[in-house]
């Protein structure tokens, strides 16, 4: 049996690791622009949020 199945499945964790003090925005690279169900989303101090479903 392959794991090829499971491994979409899996909770993801977002964070955006390295900011950059000029940069606003960051898009969050997904293979297929979609977030795993049960991901994570972690911001830290001085971020925020913003989430785009079209």
């Amino acid at each position: 049996m392959s794991f090829s199945f499971f491994r979409g499945q899996l909770a993801e964790v977002i964070q955006w690791k390295d900011p950059q003090p000029s940069g606003l925005l960051w898009k969050f690279p997904s293979a297929h622009d979609e977030i795993k169900d049960a991901s994570q989303l972690l911001v830290g101090p001085g971020q925020g949020v913003l989430l785009v479903y079209e």
